[in-house]
């Protein structure tokens, strides 16, 4: 039996903390009150800045020397990738706990940046399911990857939906221009050529 290393458990704790008040405060809030817009905020950030670590791990590695700590970015790619979903689901139960109708949460399909929210949470769901090794396997690392890079689309949307469903989209351009810069690098060619790495972790 393998048990989780001291790091993972500490790596998982420190990833949880920001949702600890949500999950804290969300049962005993009325629908419609101020206190849901720092539960809307705190979620969605969340899922948007480890959605921008899981992306911007690649580029970061590429124009580093290997060491231990690019190996340890590269192997808990998905362990961040995984905790943006889960954050973006939280987003979603913060929703629907916010507009508990029927009615409500049709008349909201008329809003385009709540369409492209859930347009990305819907399209983060295939990313979330085959993060295993086992999915790995089943999947062939080829076409694994080819659904992988649709994490590129599900930031897209994110940003999208950031700047249209907030009051104040300003930081979605800080979050996601940091994270275009660092993809821009990817048109410098890299000093040199790494090996390569079994995508399964040890």
């Amino acid at each position: 039996m393998r048990f989780p290393k001291i790091g993972d458990i500490a790596l998982t704790i420190l990833i949880a903390l920001p949702a600890l008040p949500i999950l804290a405060g969300l049962p005993f809030e009325a629908p419609g009150t101020r206190e849901f817009g720092f539960f809307y905020h705190g979620s969605g950030e969340w899922s948007a800045r480890l959605l921008i670590v899981t992306l911007a791990i690649t580029p970061i590695c590429r124009f580093l020397r290997p060491s231990s700590i690019t190996r340890w970015l590269q192997s808990h790619r998905r362990w961040f990738g995984v905790a943006s979903f889960l954050y973006a689901l939280l987003h979603v139960v913060v929703y629907l706990a916010d507009n508990p109708s029927i009615a409500a949460l049709v008349k909201d399909l008329g809003d385009t940046g709540i369409v492209v929210g859930w347009l990305g949470f819907i399209a983060m769901i295939p990313l979330a399911l085959t993060s295993t090794n086992n999915a790995i396997r089943a999947m062939g690392g080829h076409n694994w990857k080819r659904l992988q890079r649709t994490a590129y689309a599900v930031a897209g949307l994110a940003f999208a939906h950031w700047i249209l469903a907030s009051h104040h989209p300003e930081p979605a351009f800080a979050h996601f221009g940091f994270l275009v810069m660092l993809e821009l690098t990817r048109l410098i060619p890299a000093r040199r050529k790494k090996p390569l790495r079994s995508l399964i972790s040890a």
